[in-house]
């Protein structure tokens, strides 16, 4: 009976070529029996639990794409953009405002002119 994730443990392999090269390689520099350790999370028999996890980010792994998918910096990046978003909608506010600001003076003066 499968517990994992098929699609994370396909993540997982990607990240571990990605890094080392090879599911041998990544097992040899972390200290593991050989590369066959990998099997049972990249075939979504096991899931990838938190013992795992901290030794994959030690490695260098990006543990929040394995297991969802989402780069950290596209996670990153998005984030950024969000901000942004925000910060240009503050800024159209004030410049509205100033525009409301500069429309009710020119009606004033249009009033005092006829």
């Amino acid at each position: 009976m499968a517990t994992g994730d098929p699609a994370a443990g396909k993540r997982l392999e990607e990240e571990l070529i990605r890094v080392y090269g090879s599911k041998k390689a990544a097992a040899d520099a972390m200290g593991m029996k050989d590369g066959s350790y990998w099997t049972t999370y990249v075939k979504g028999r096991n899931s990838i639990g938190g013992i795992l996890q901290k030794r994959l980010i030690e490695a260098g792994l990006d543990v929040q794409y394995i297991l969802t998918g989402i780069a950290k910096t596209a996670s990153a990046e998005a984030d950024a953009c969000v901000l942004e978003i925000e910060r240009l909608k503050r800024r159209m506010d004030l410049v509205t405002d100033d525009l409301k600001e500069i429309s009710r003076a020119m009606d004033k003066l249009a009033r005092l002119h006829s």
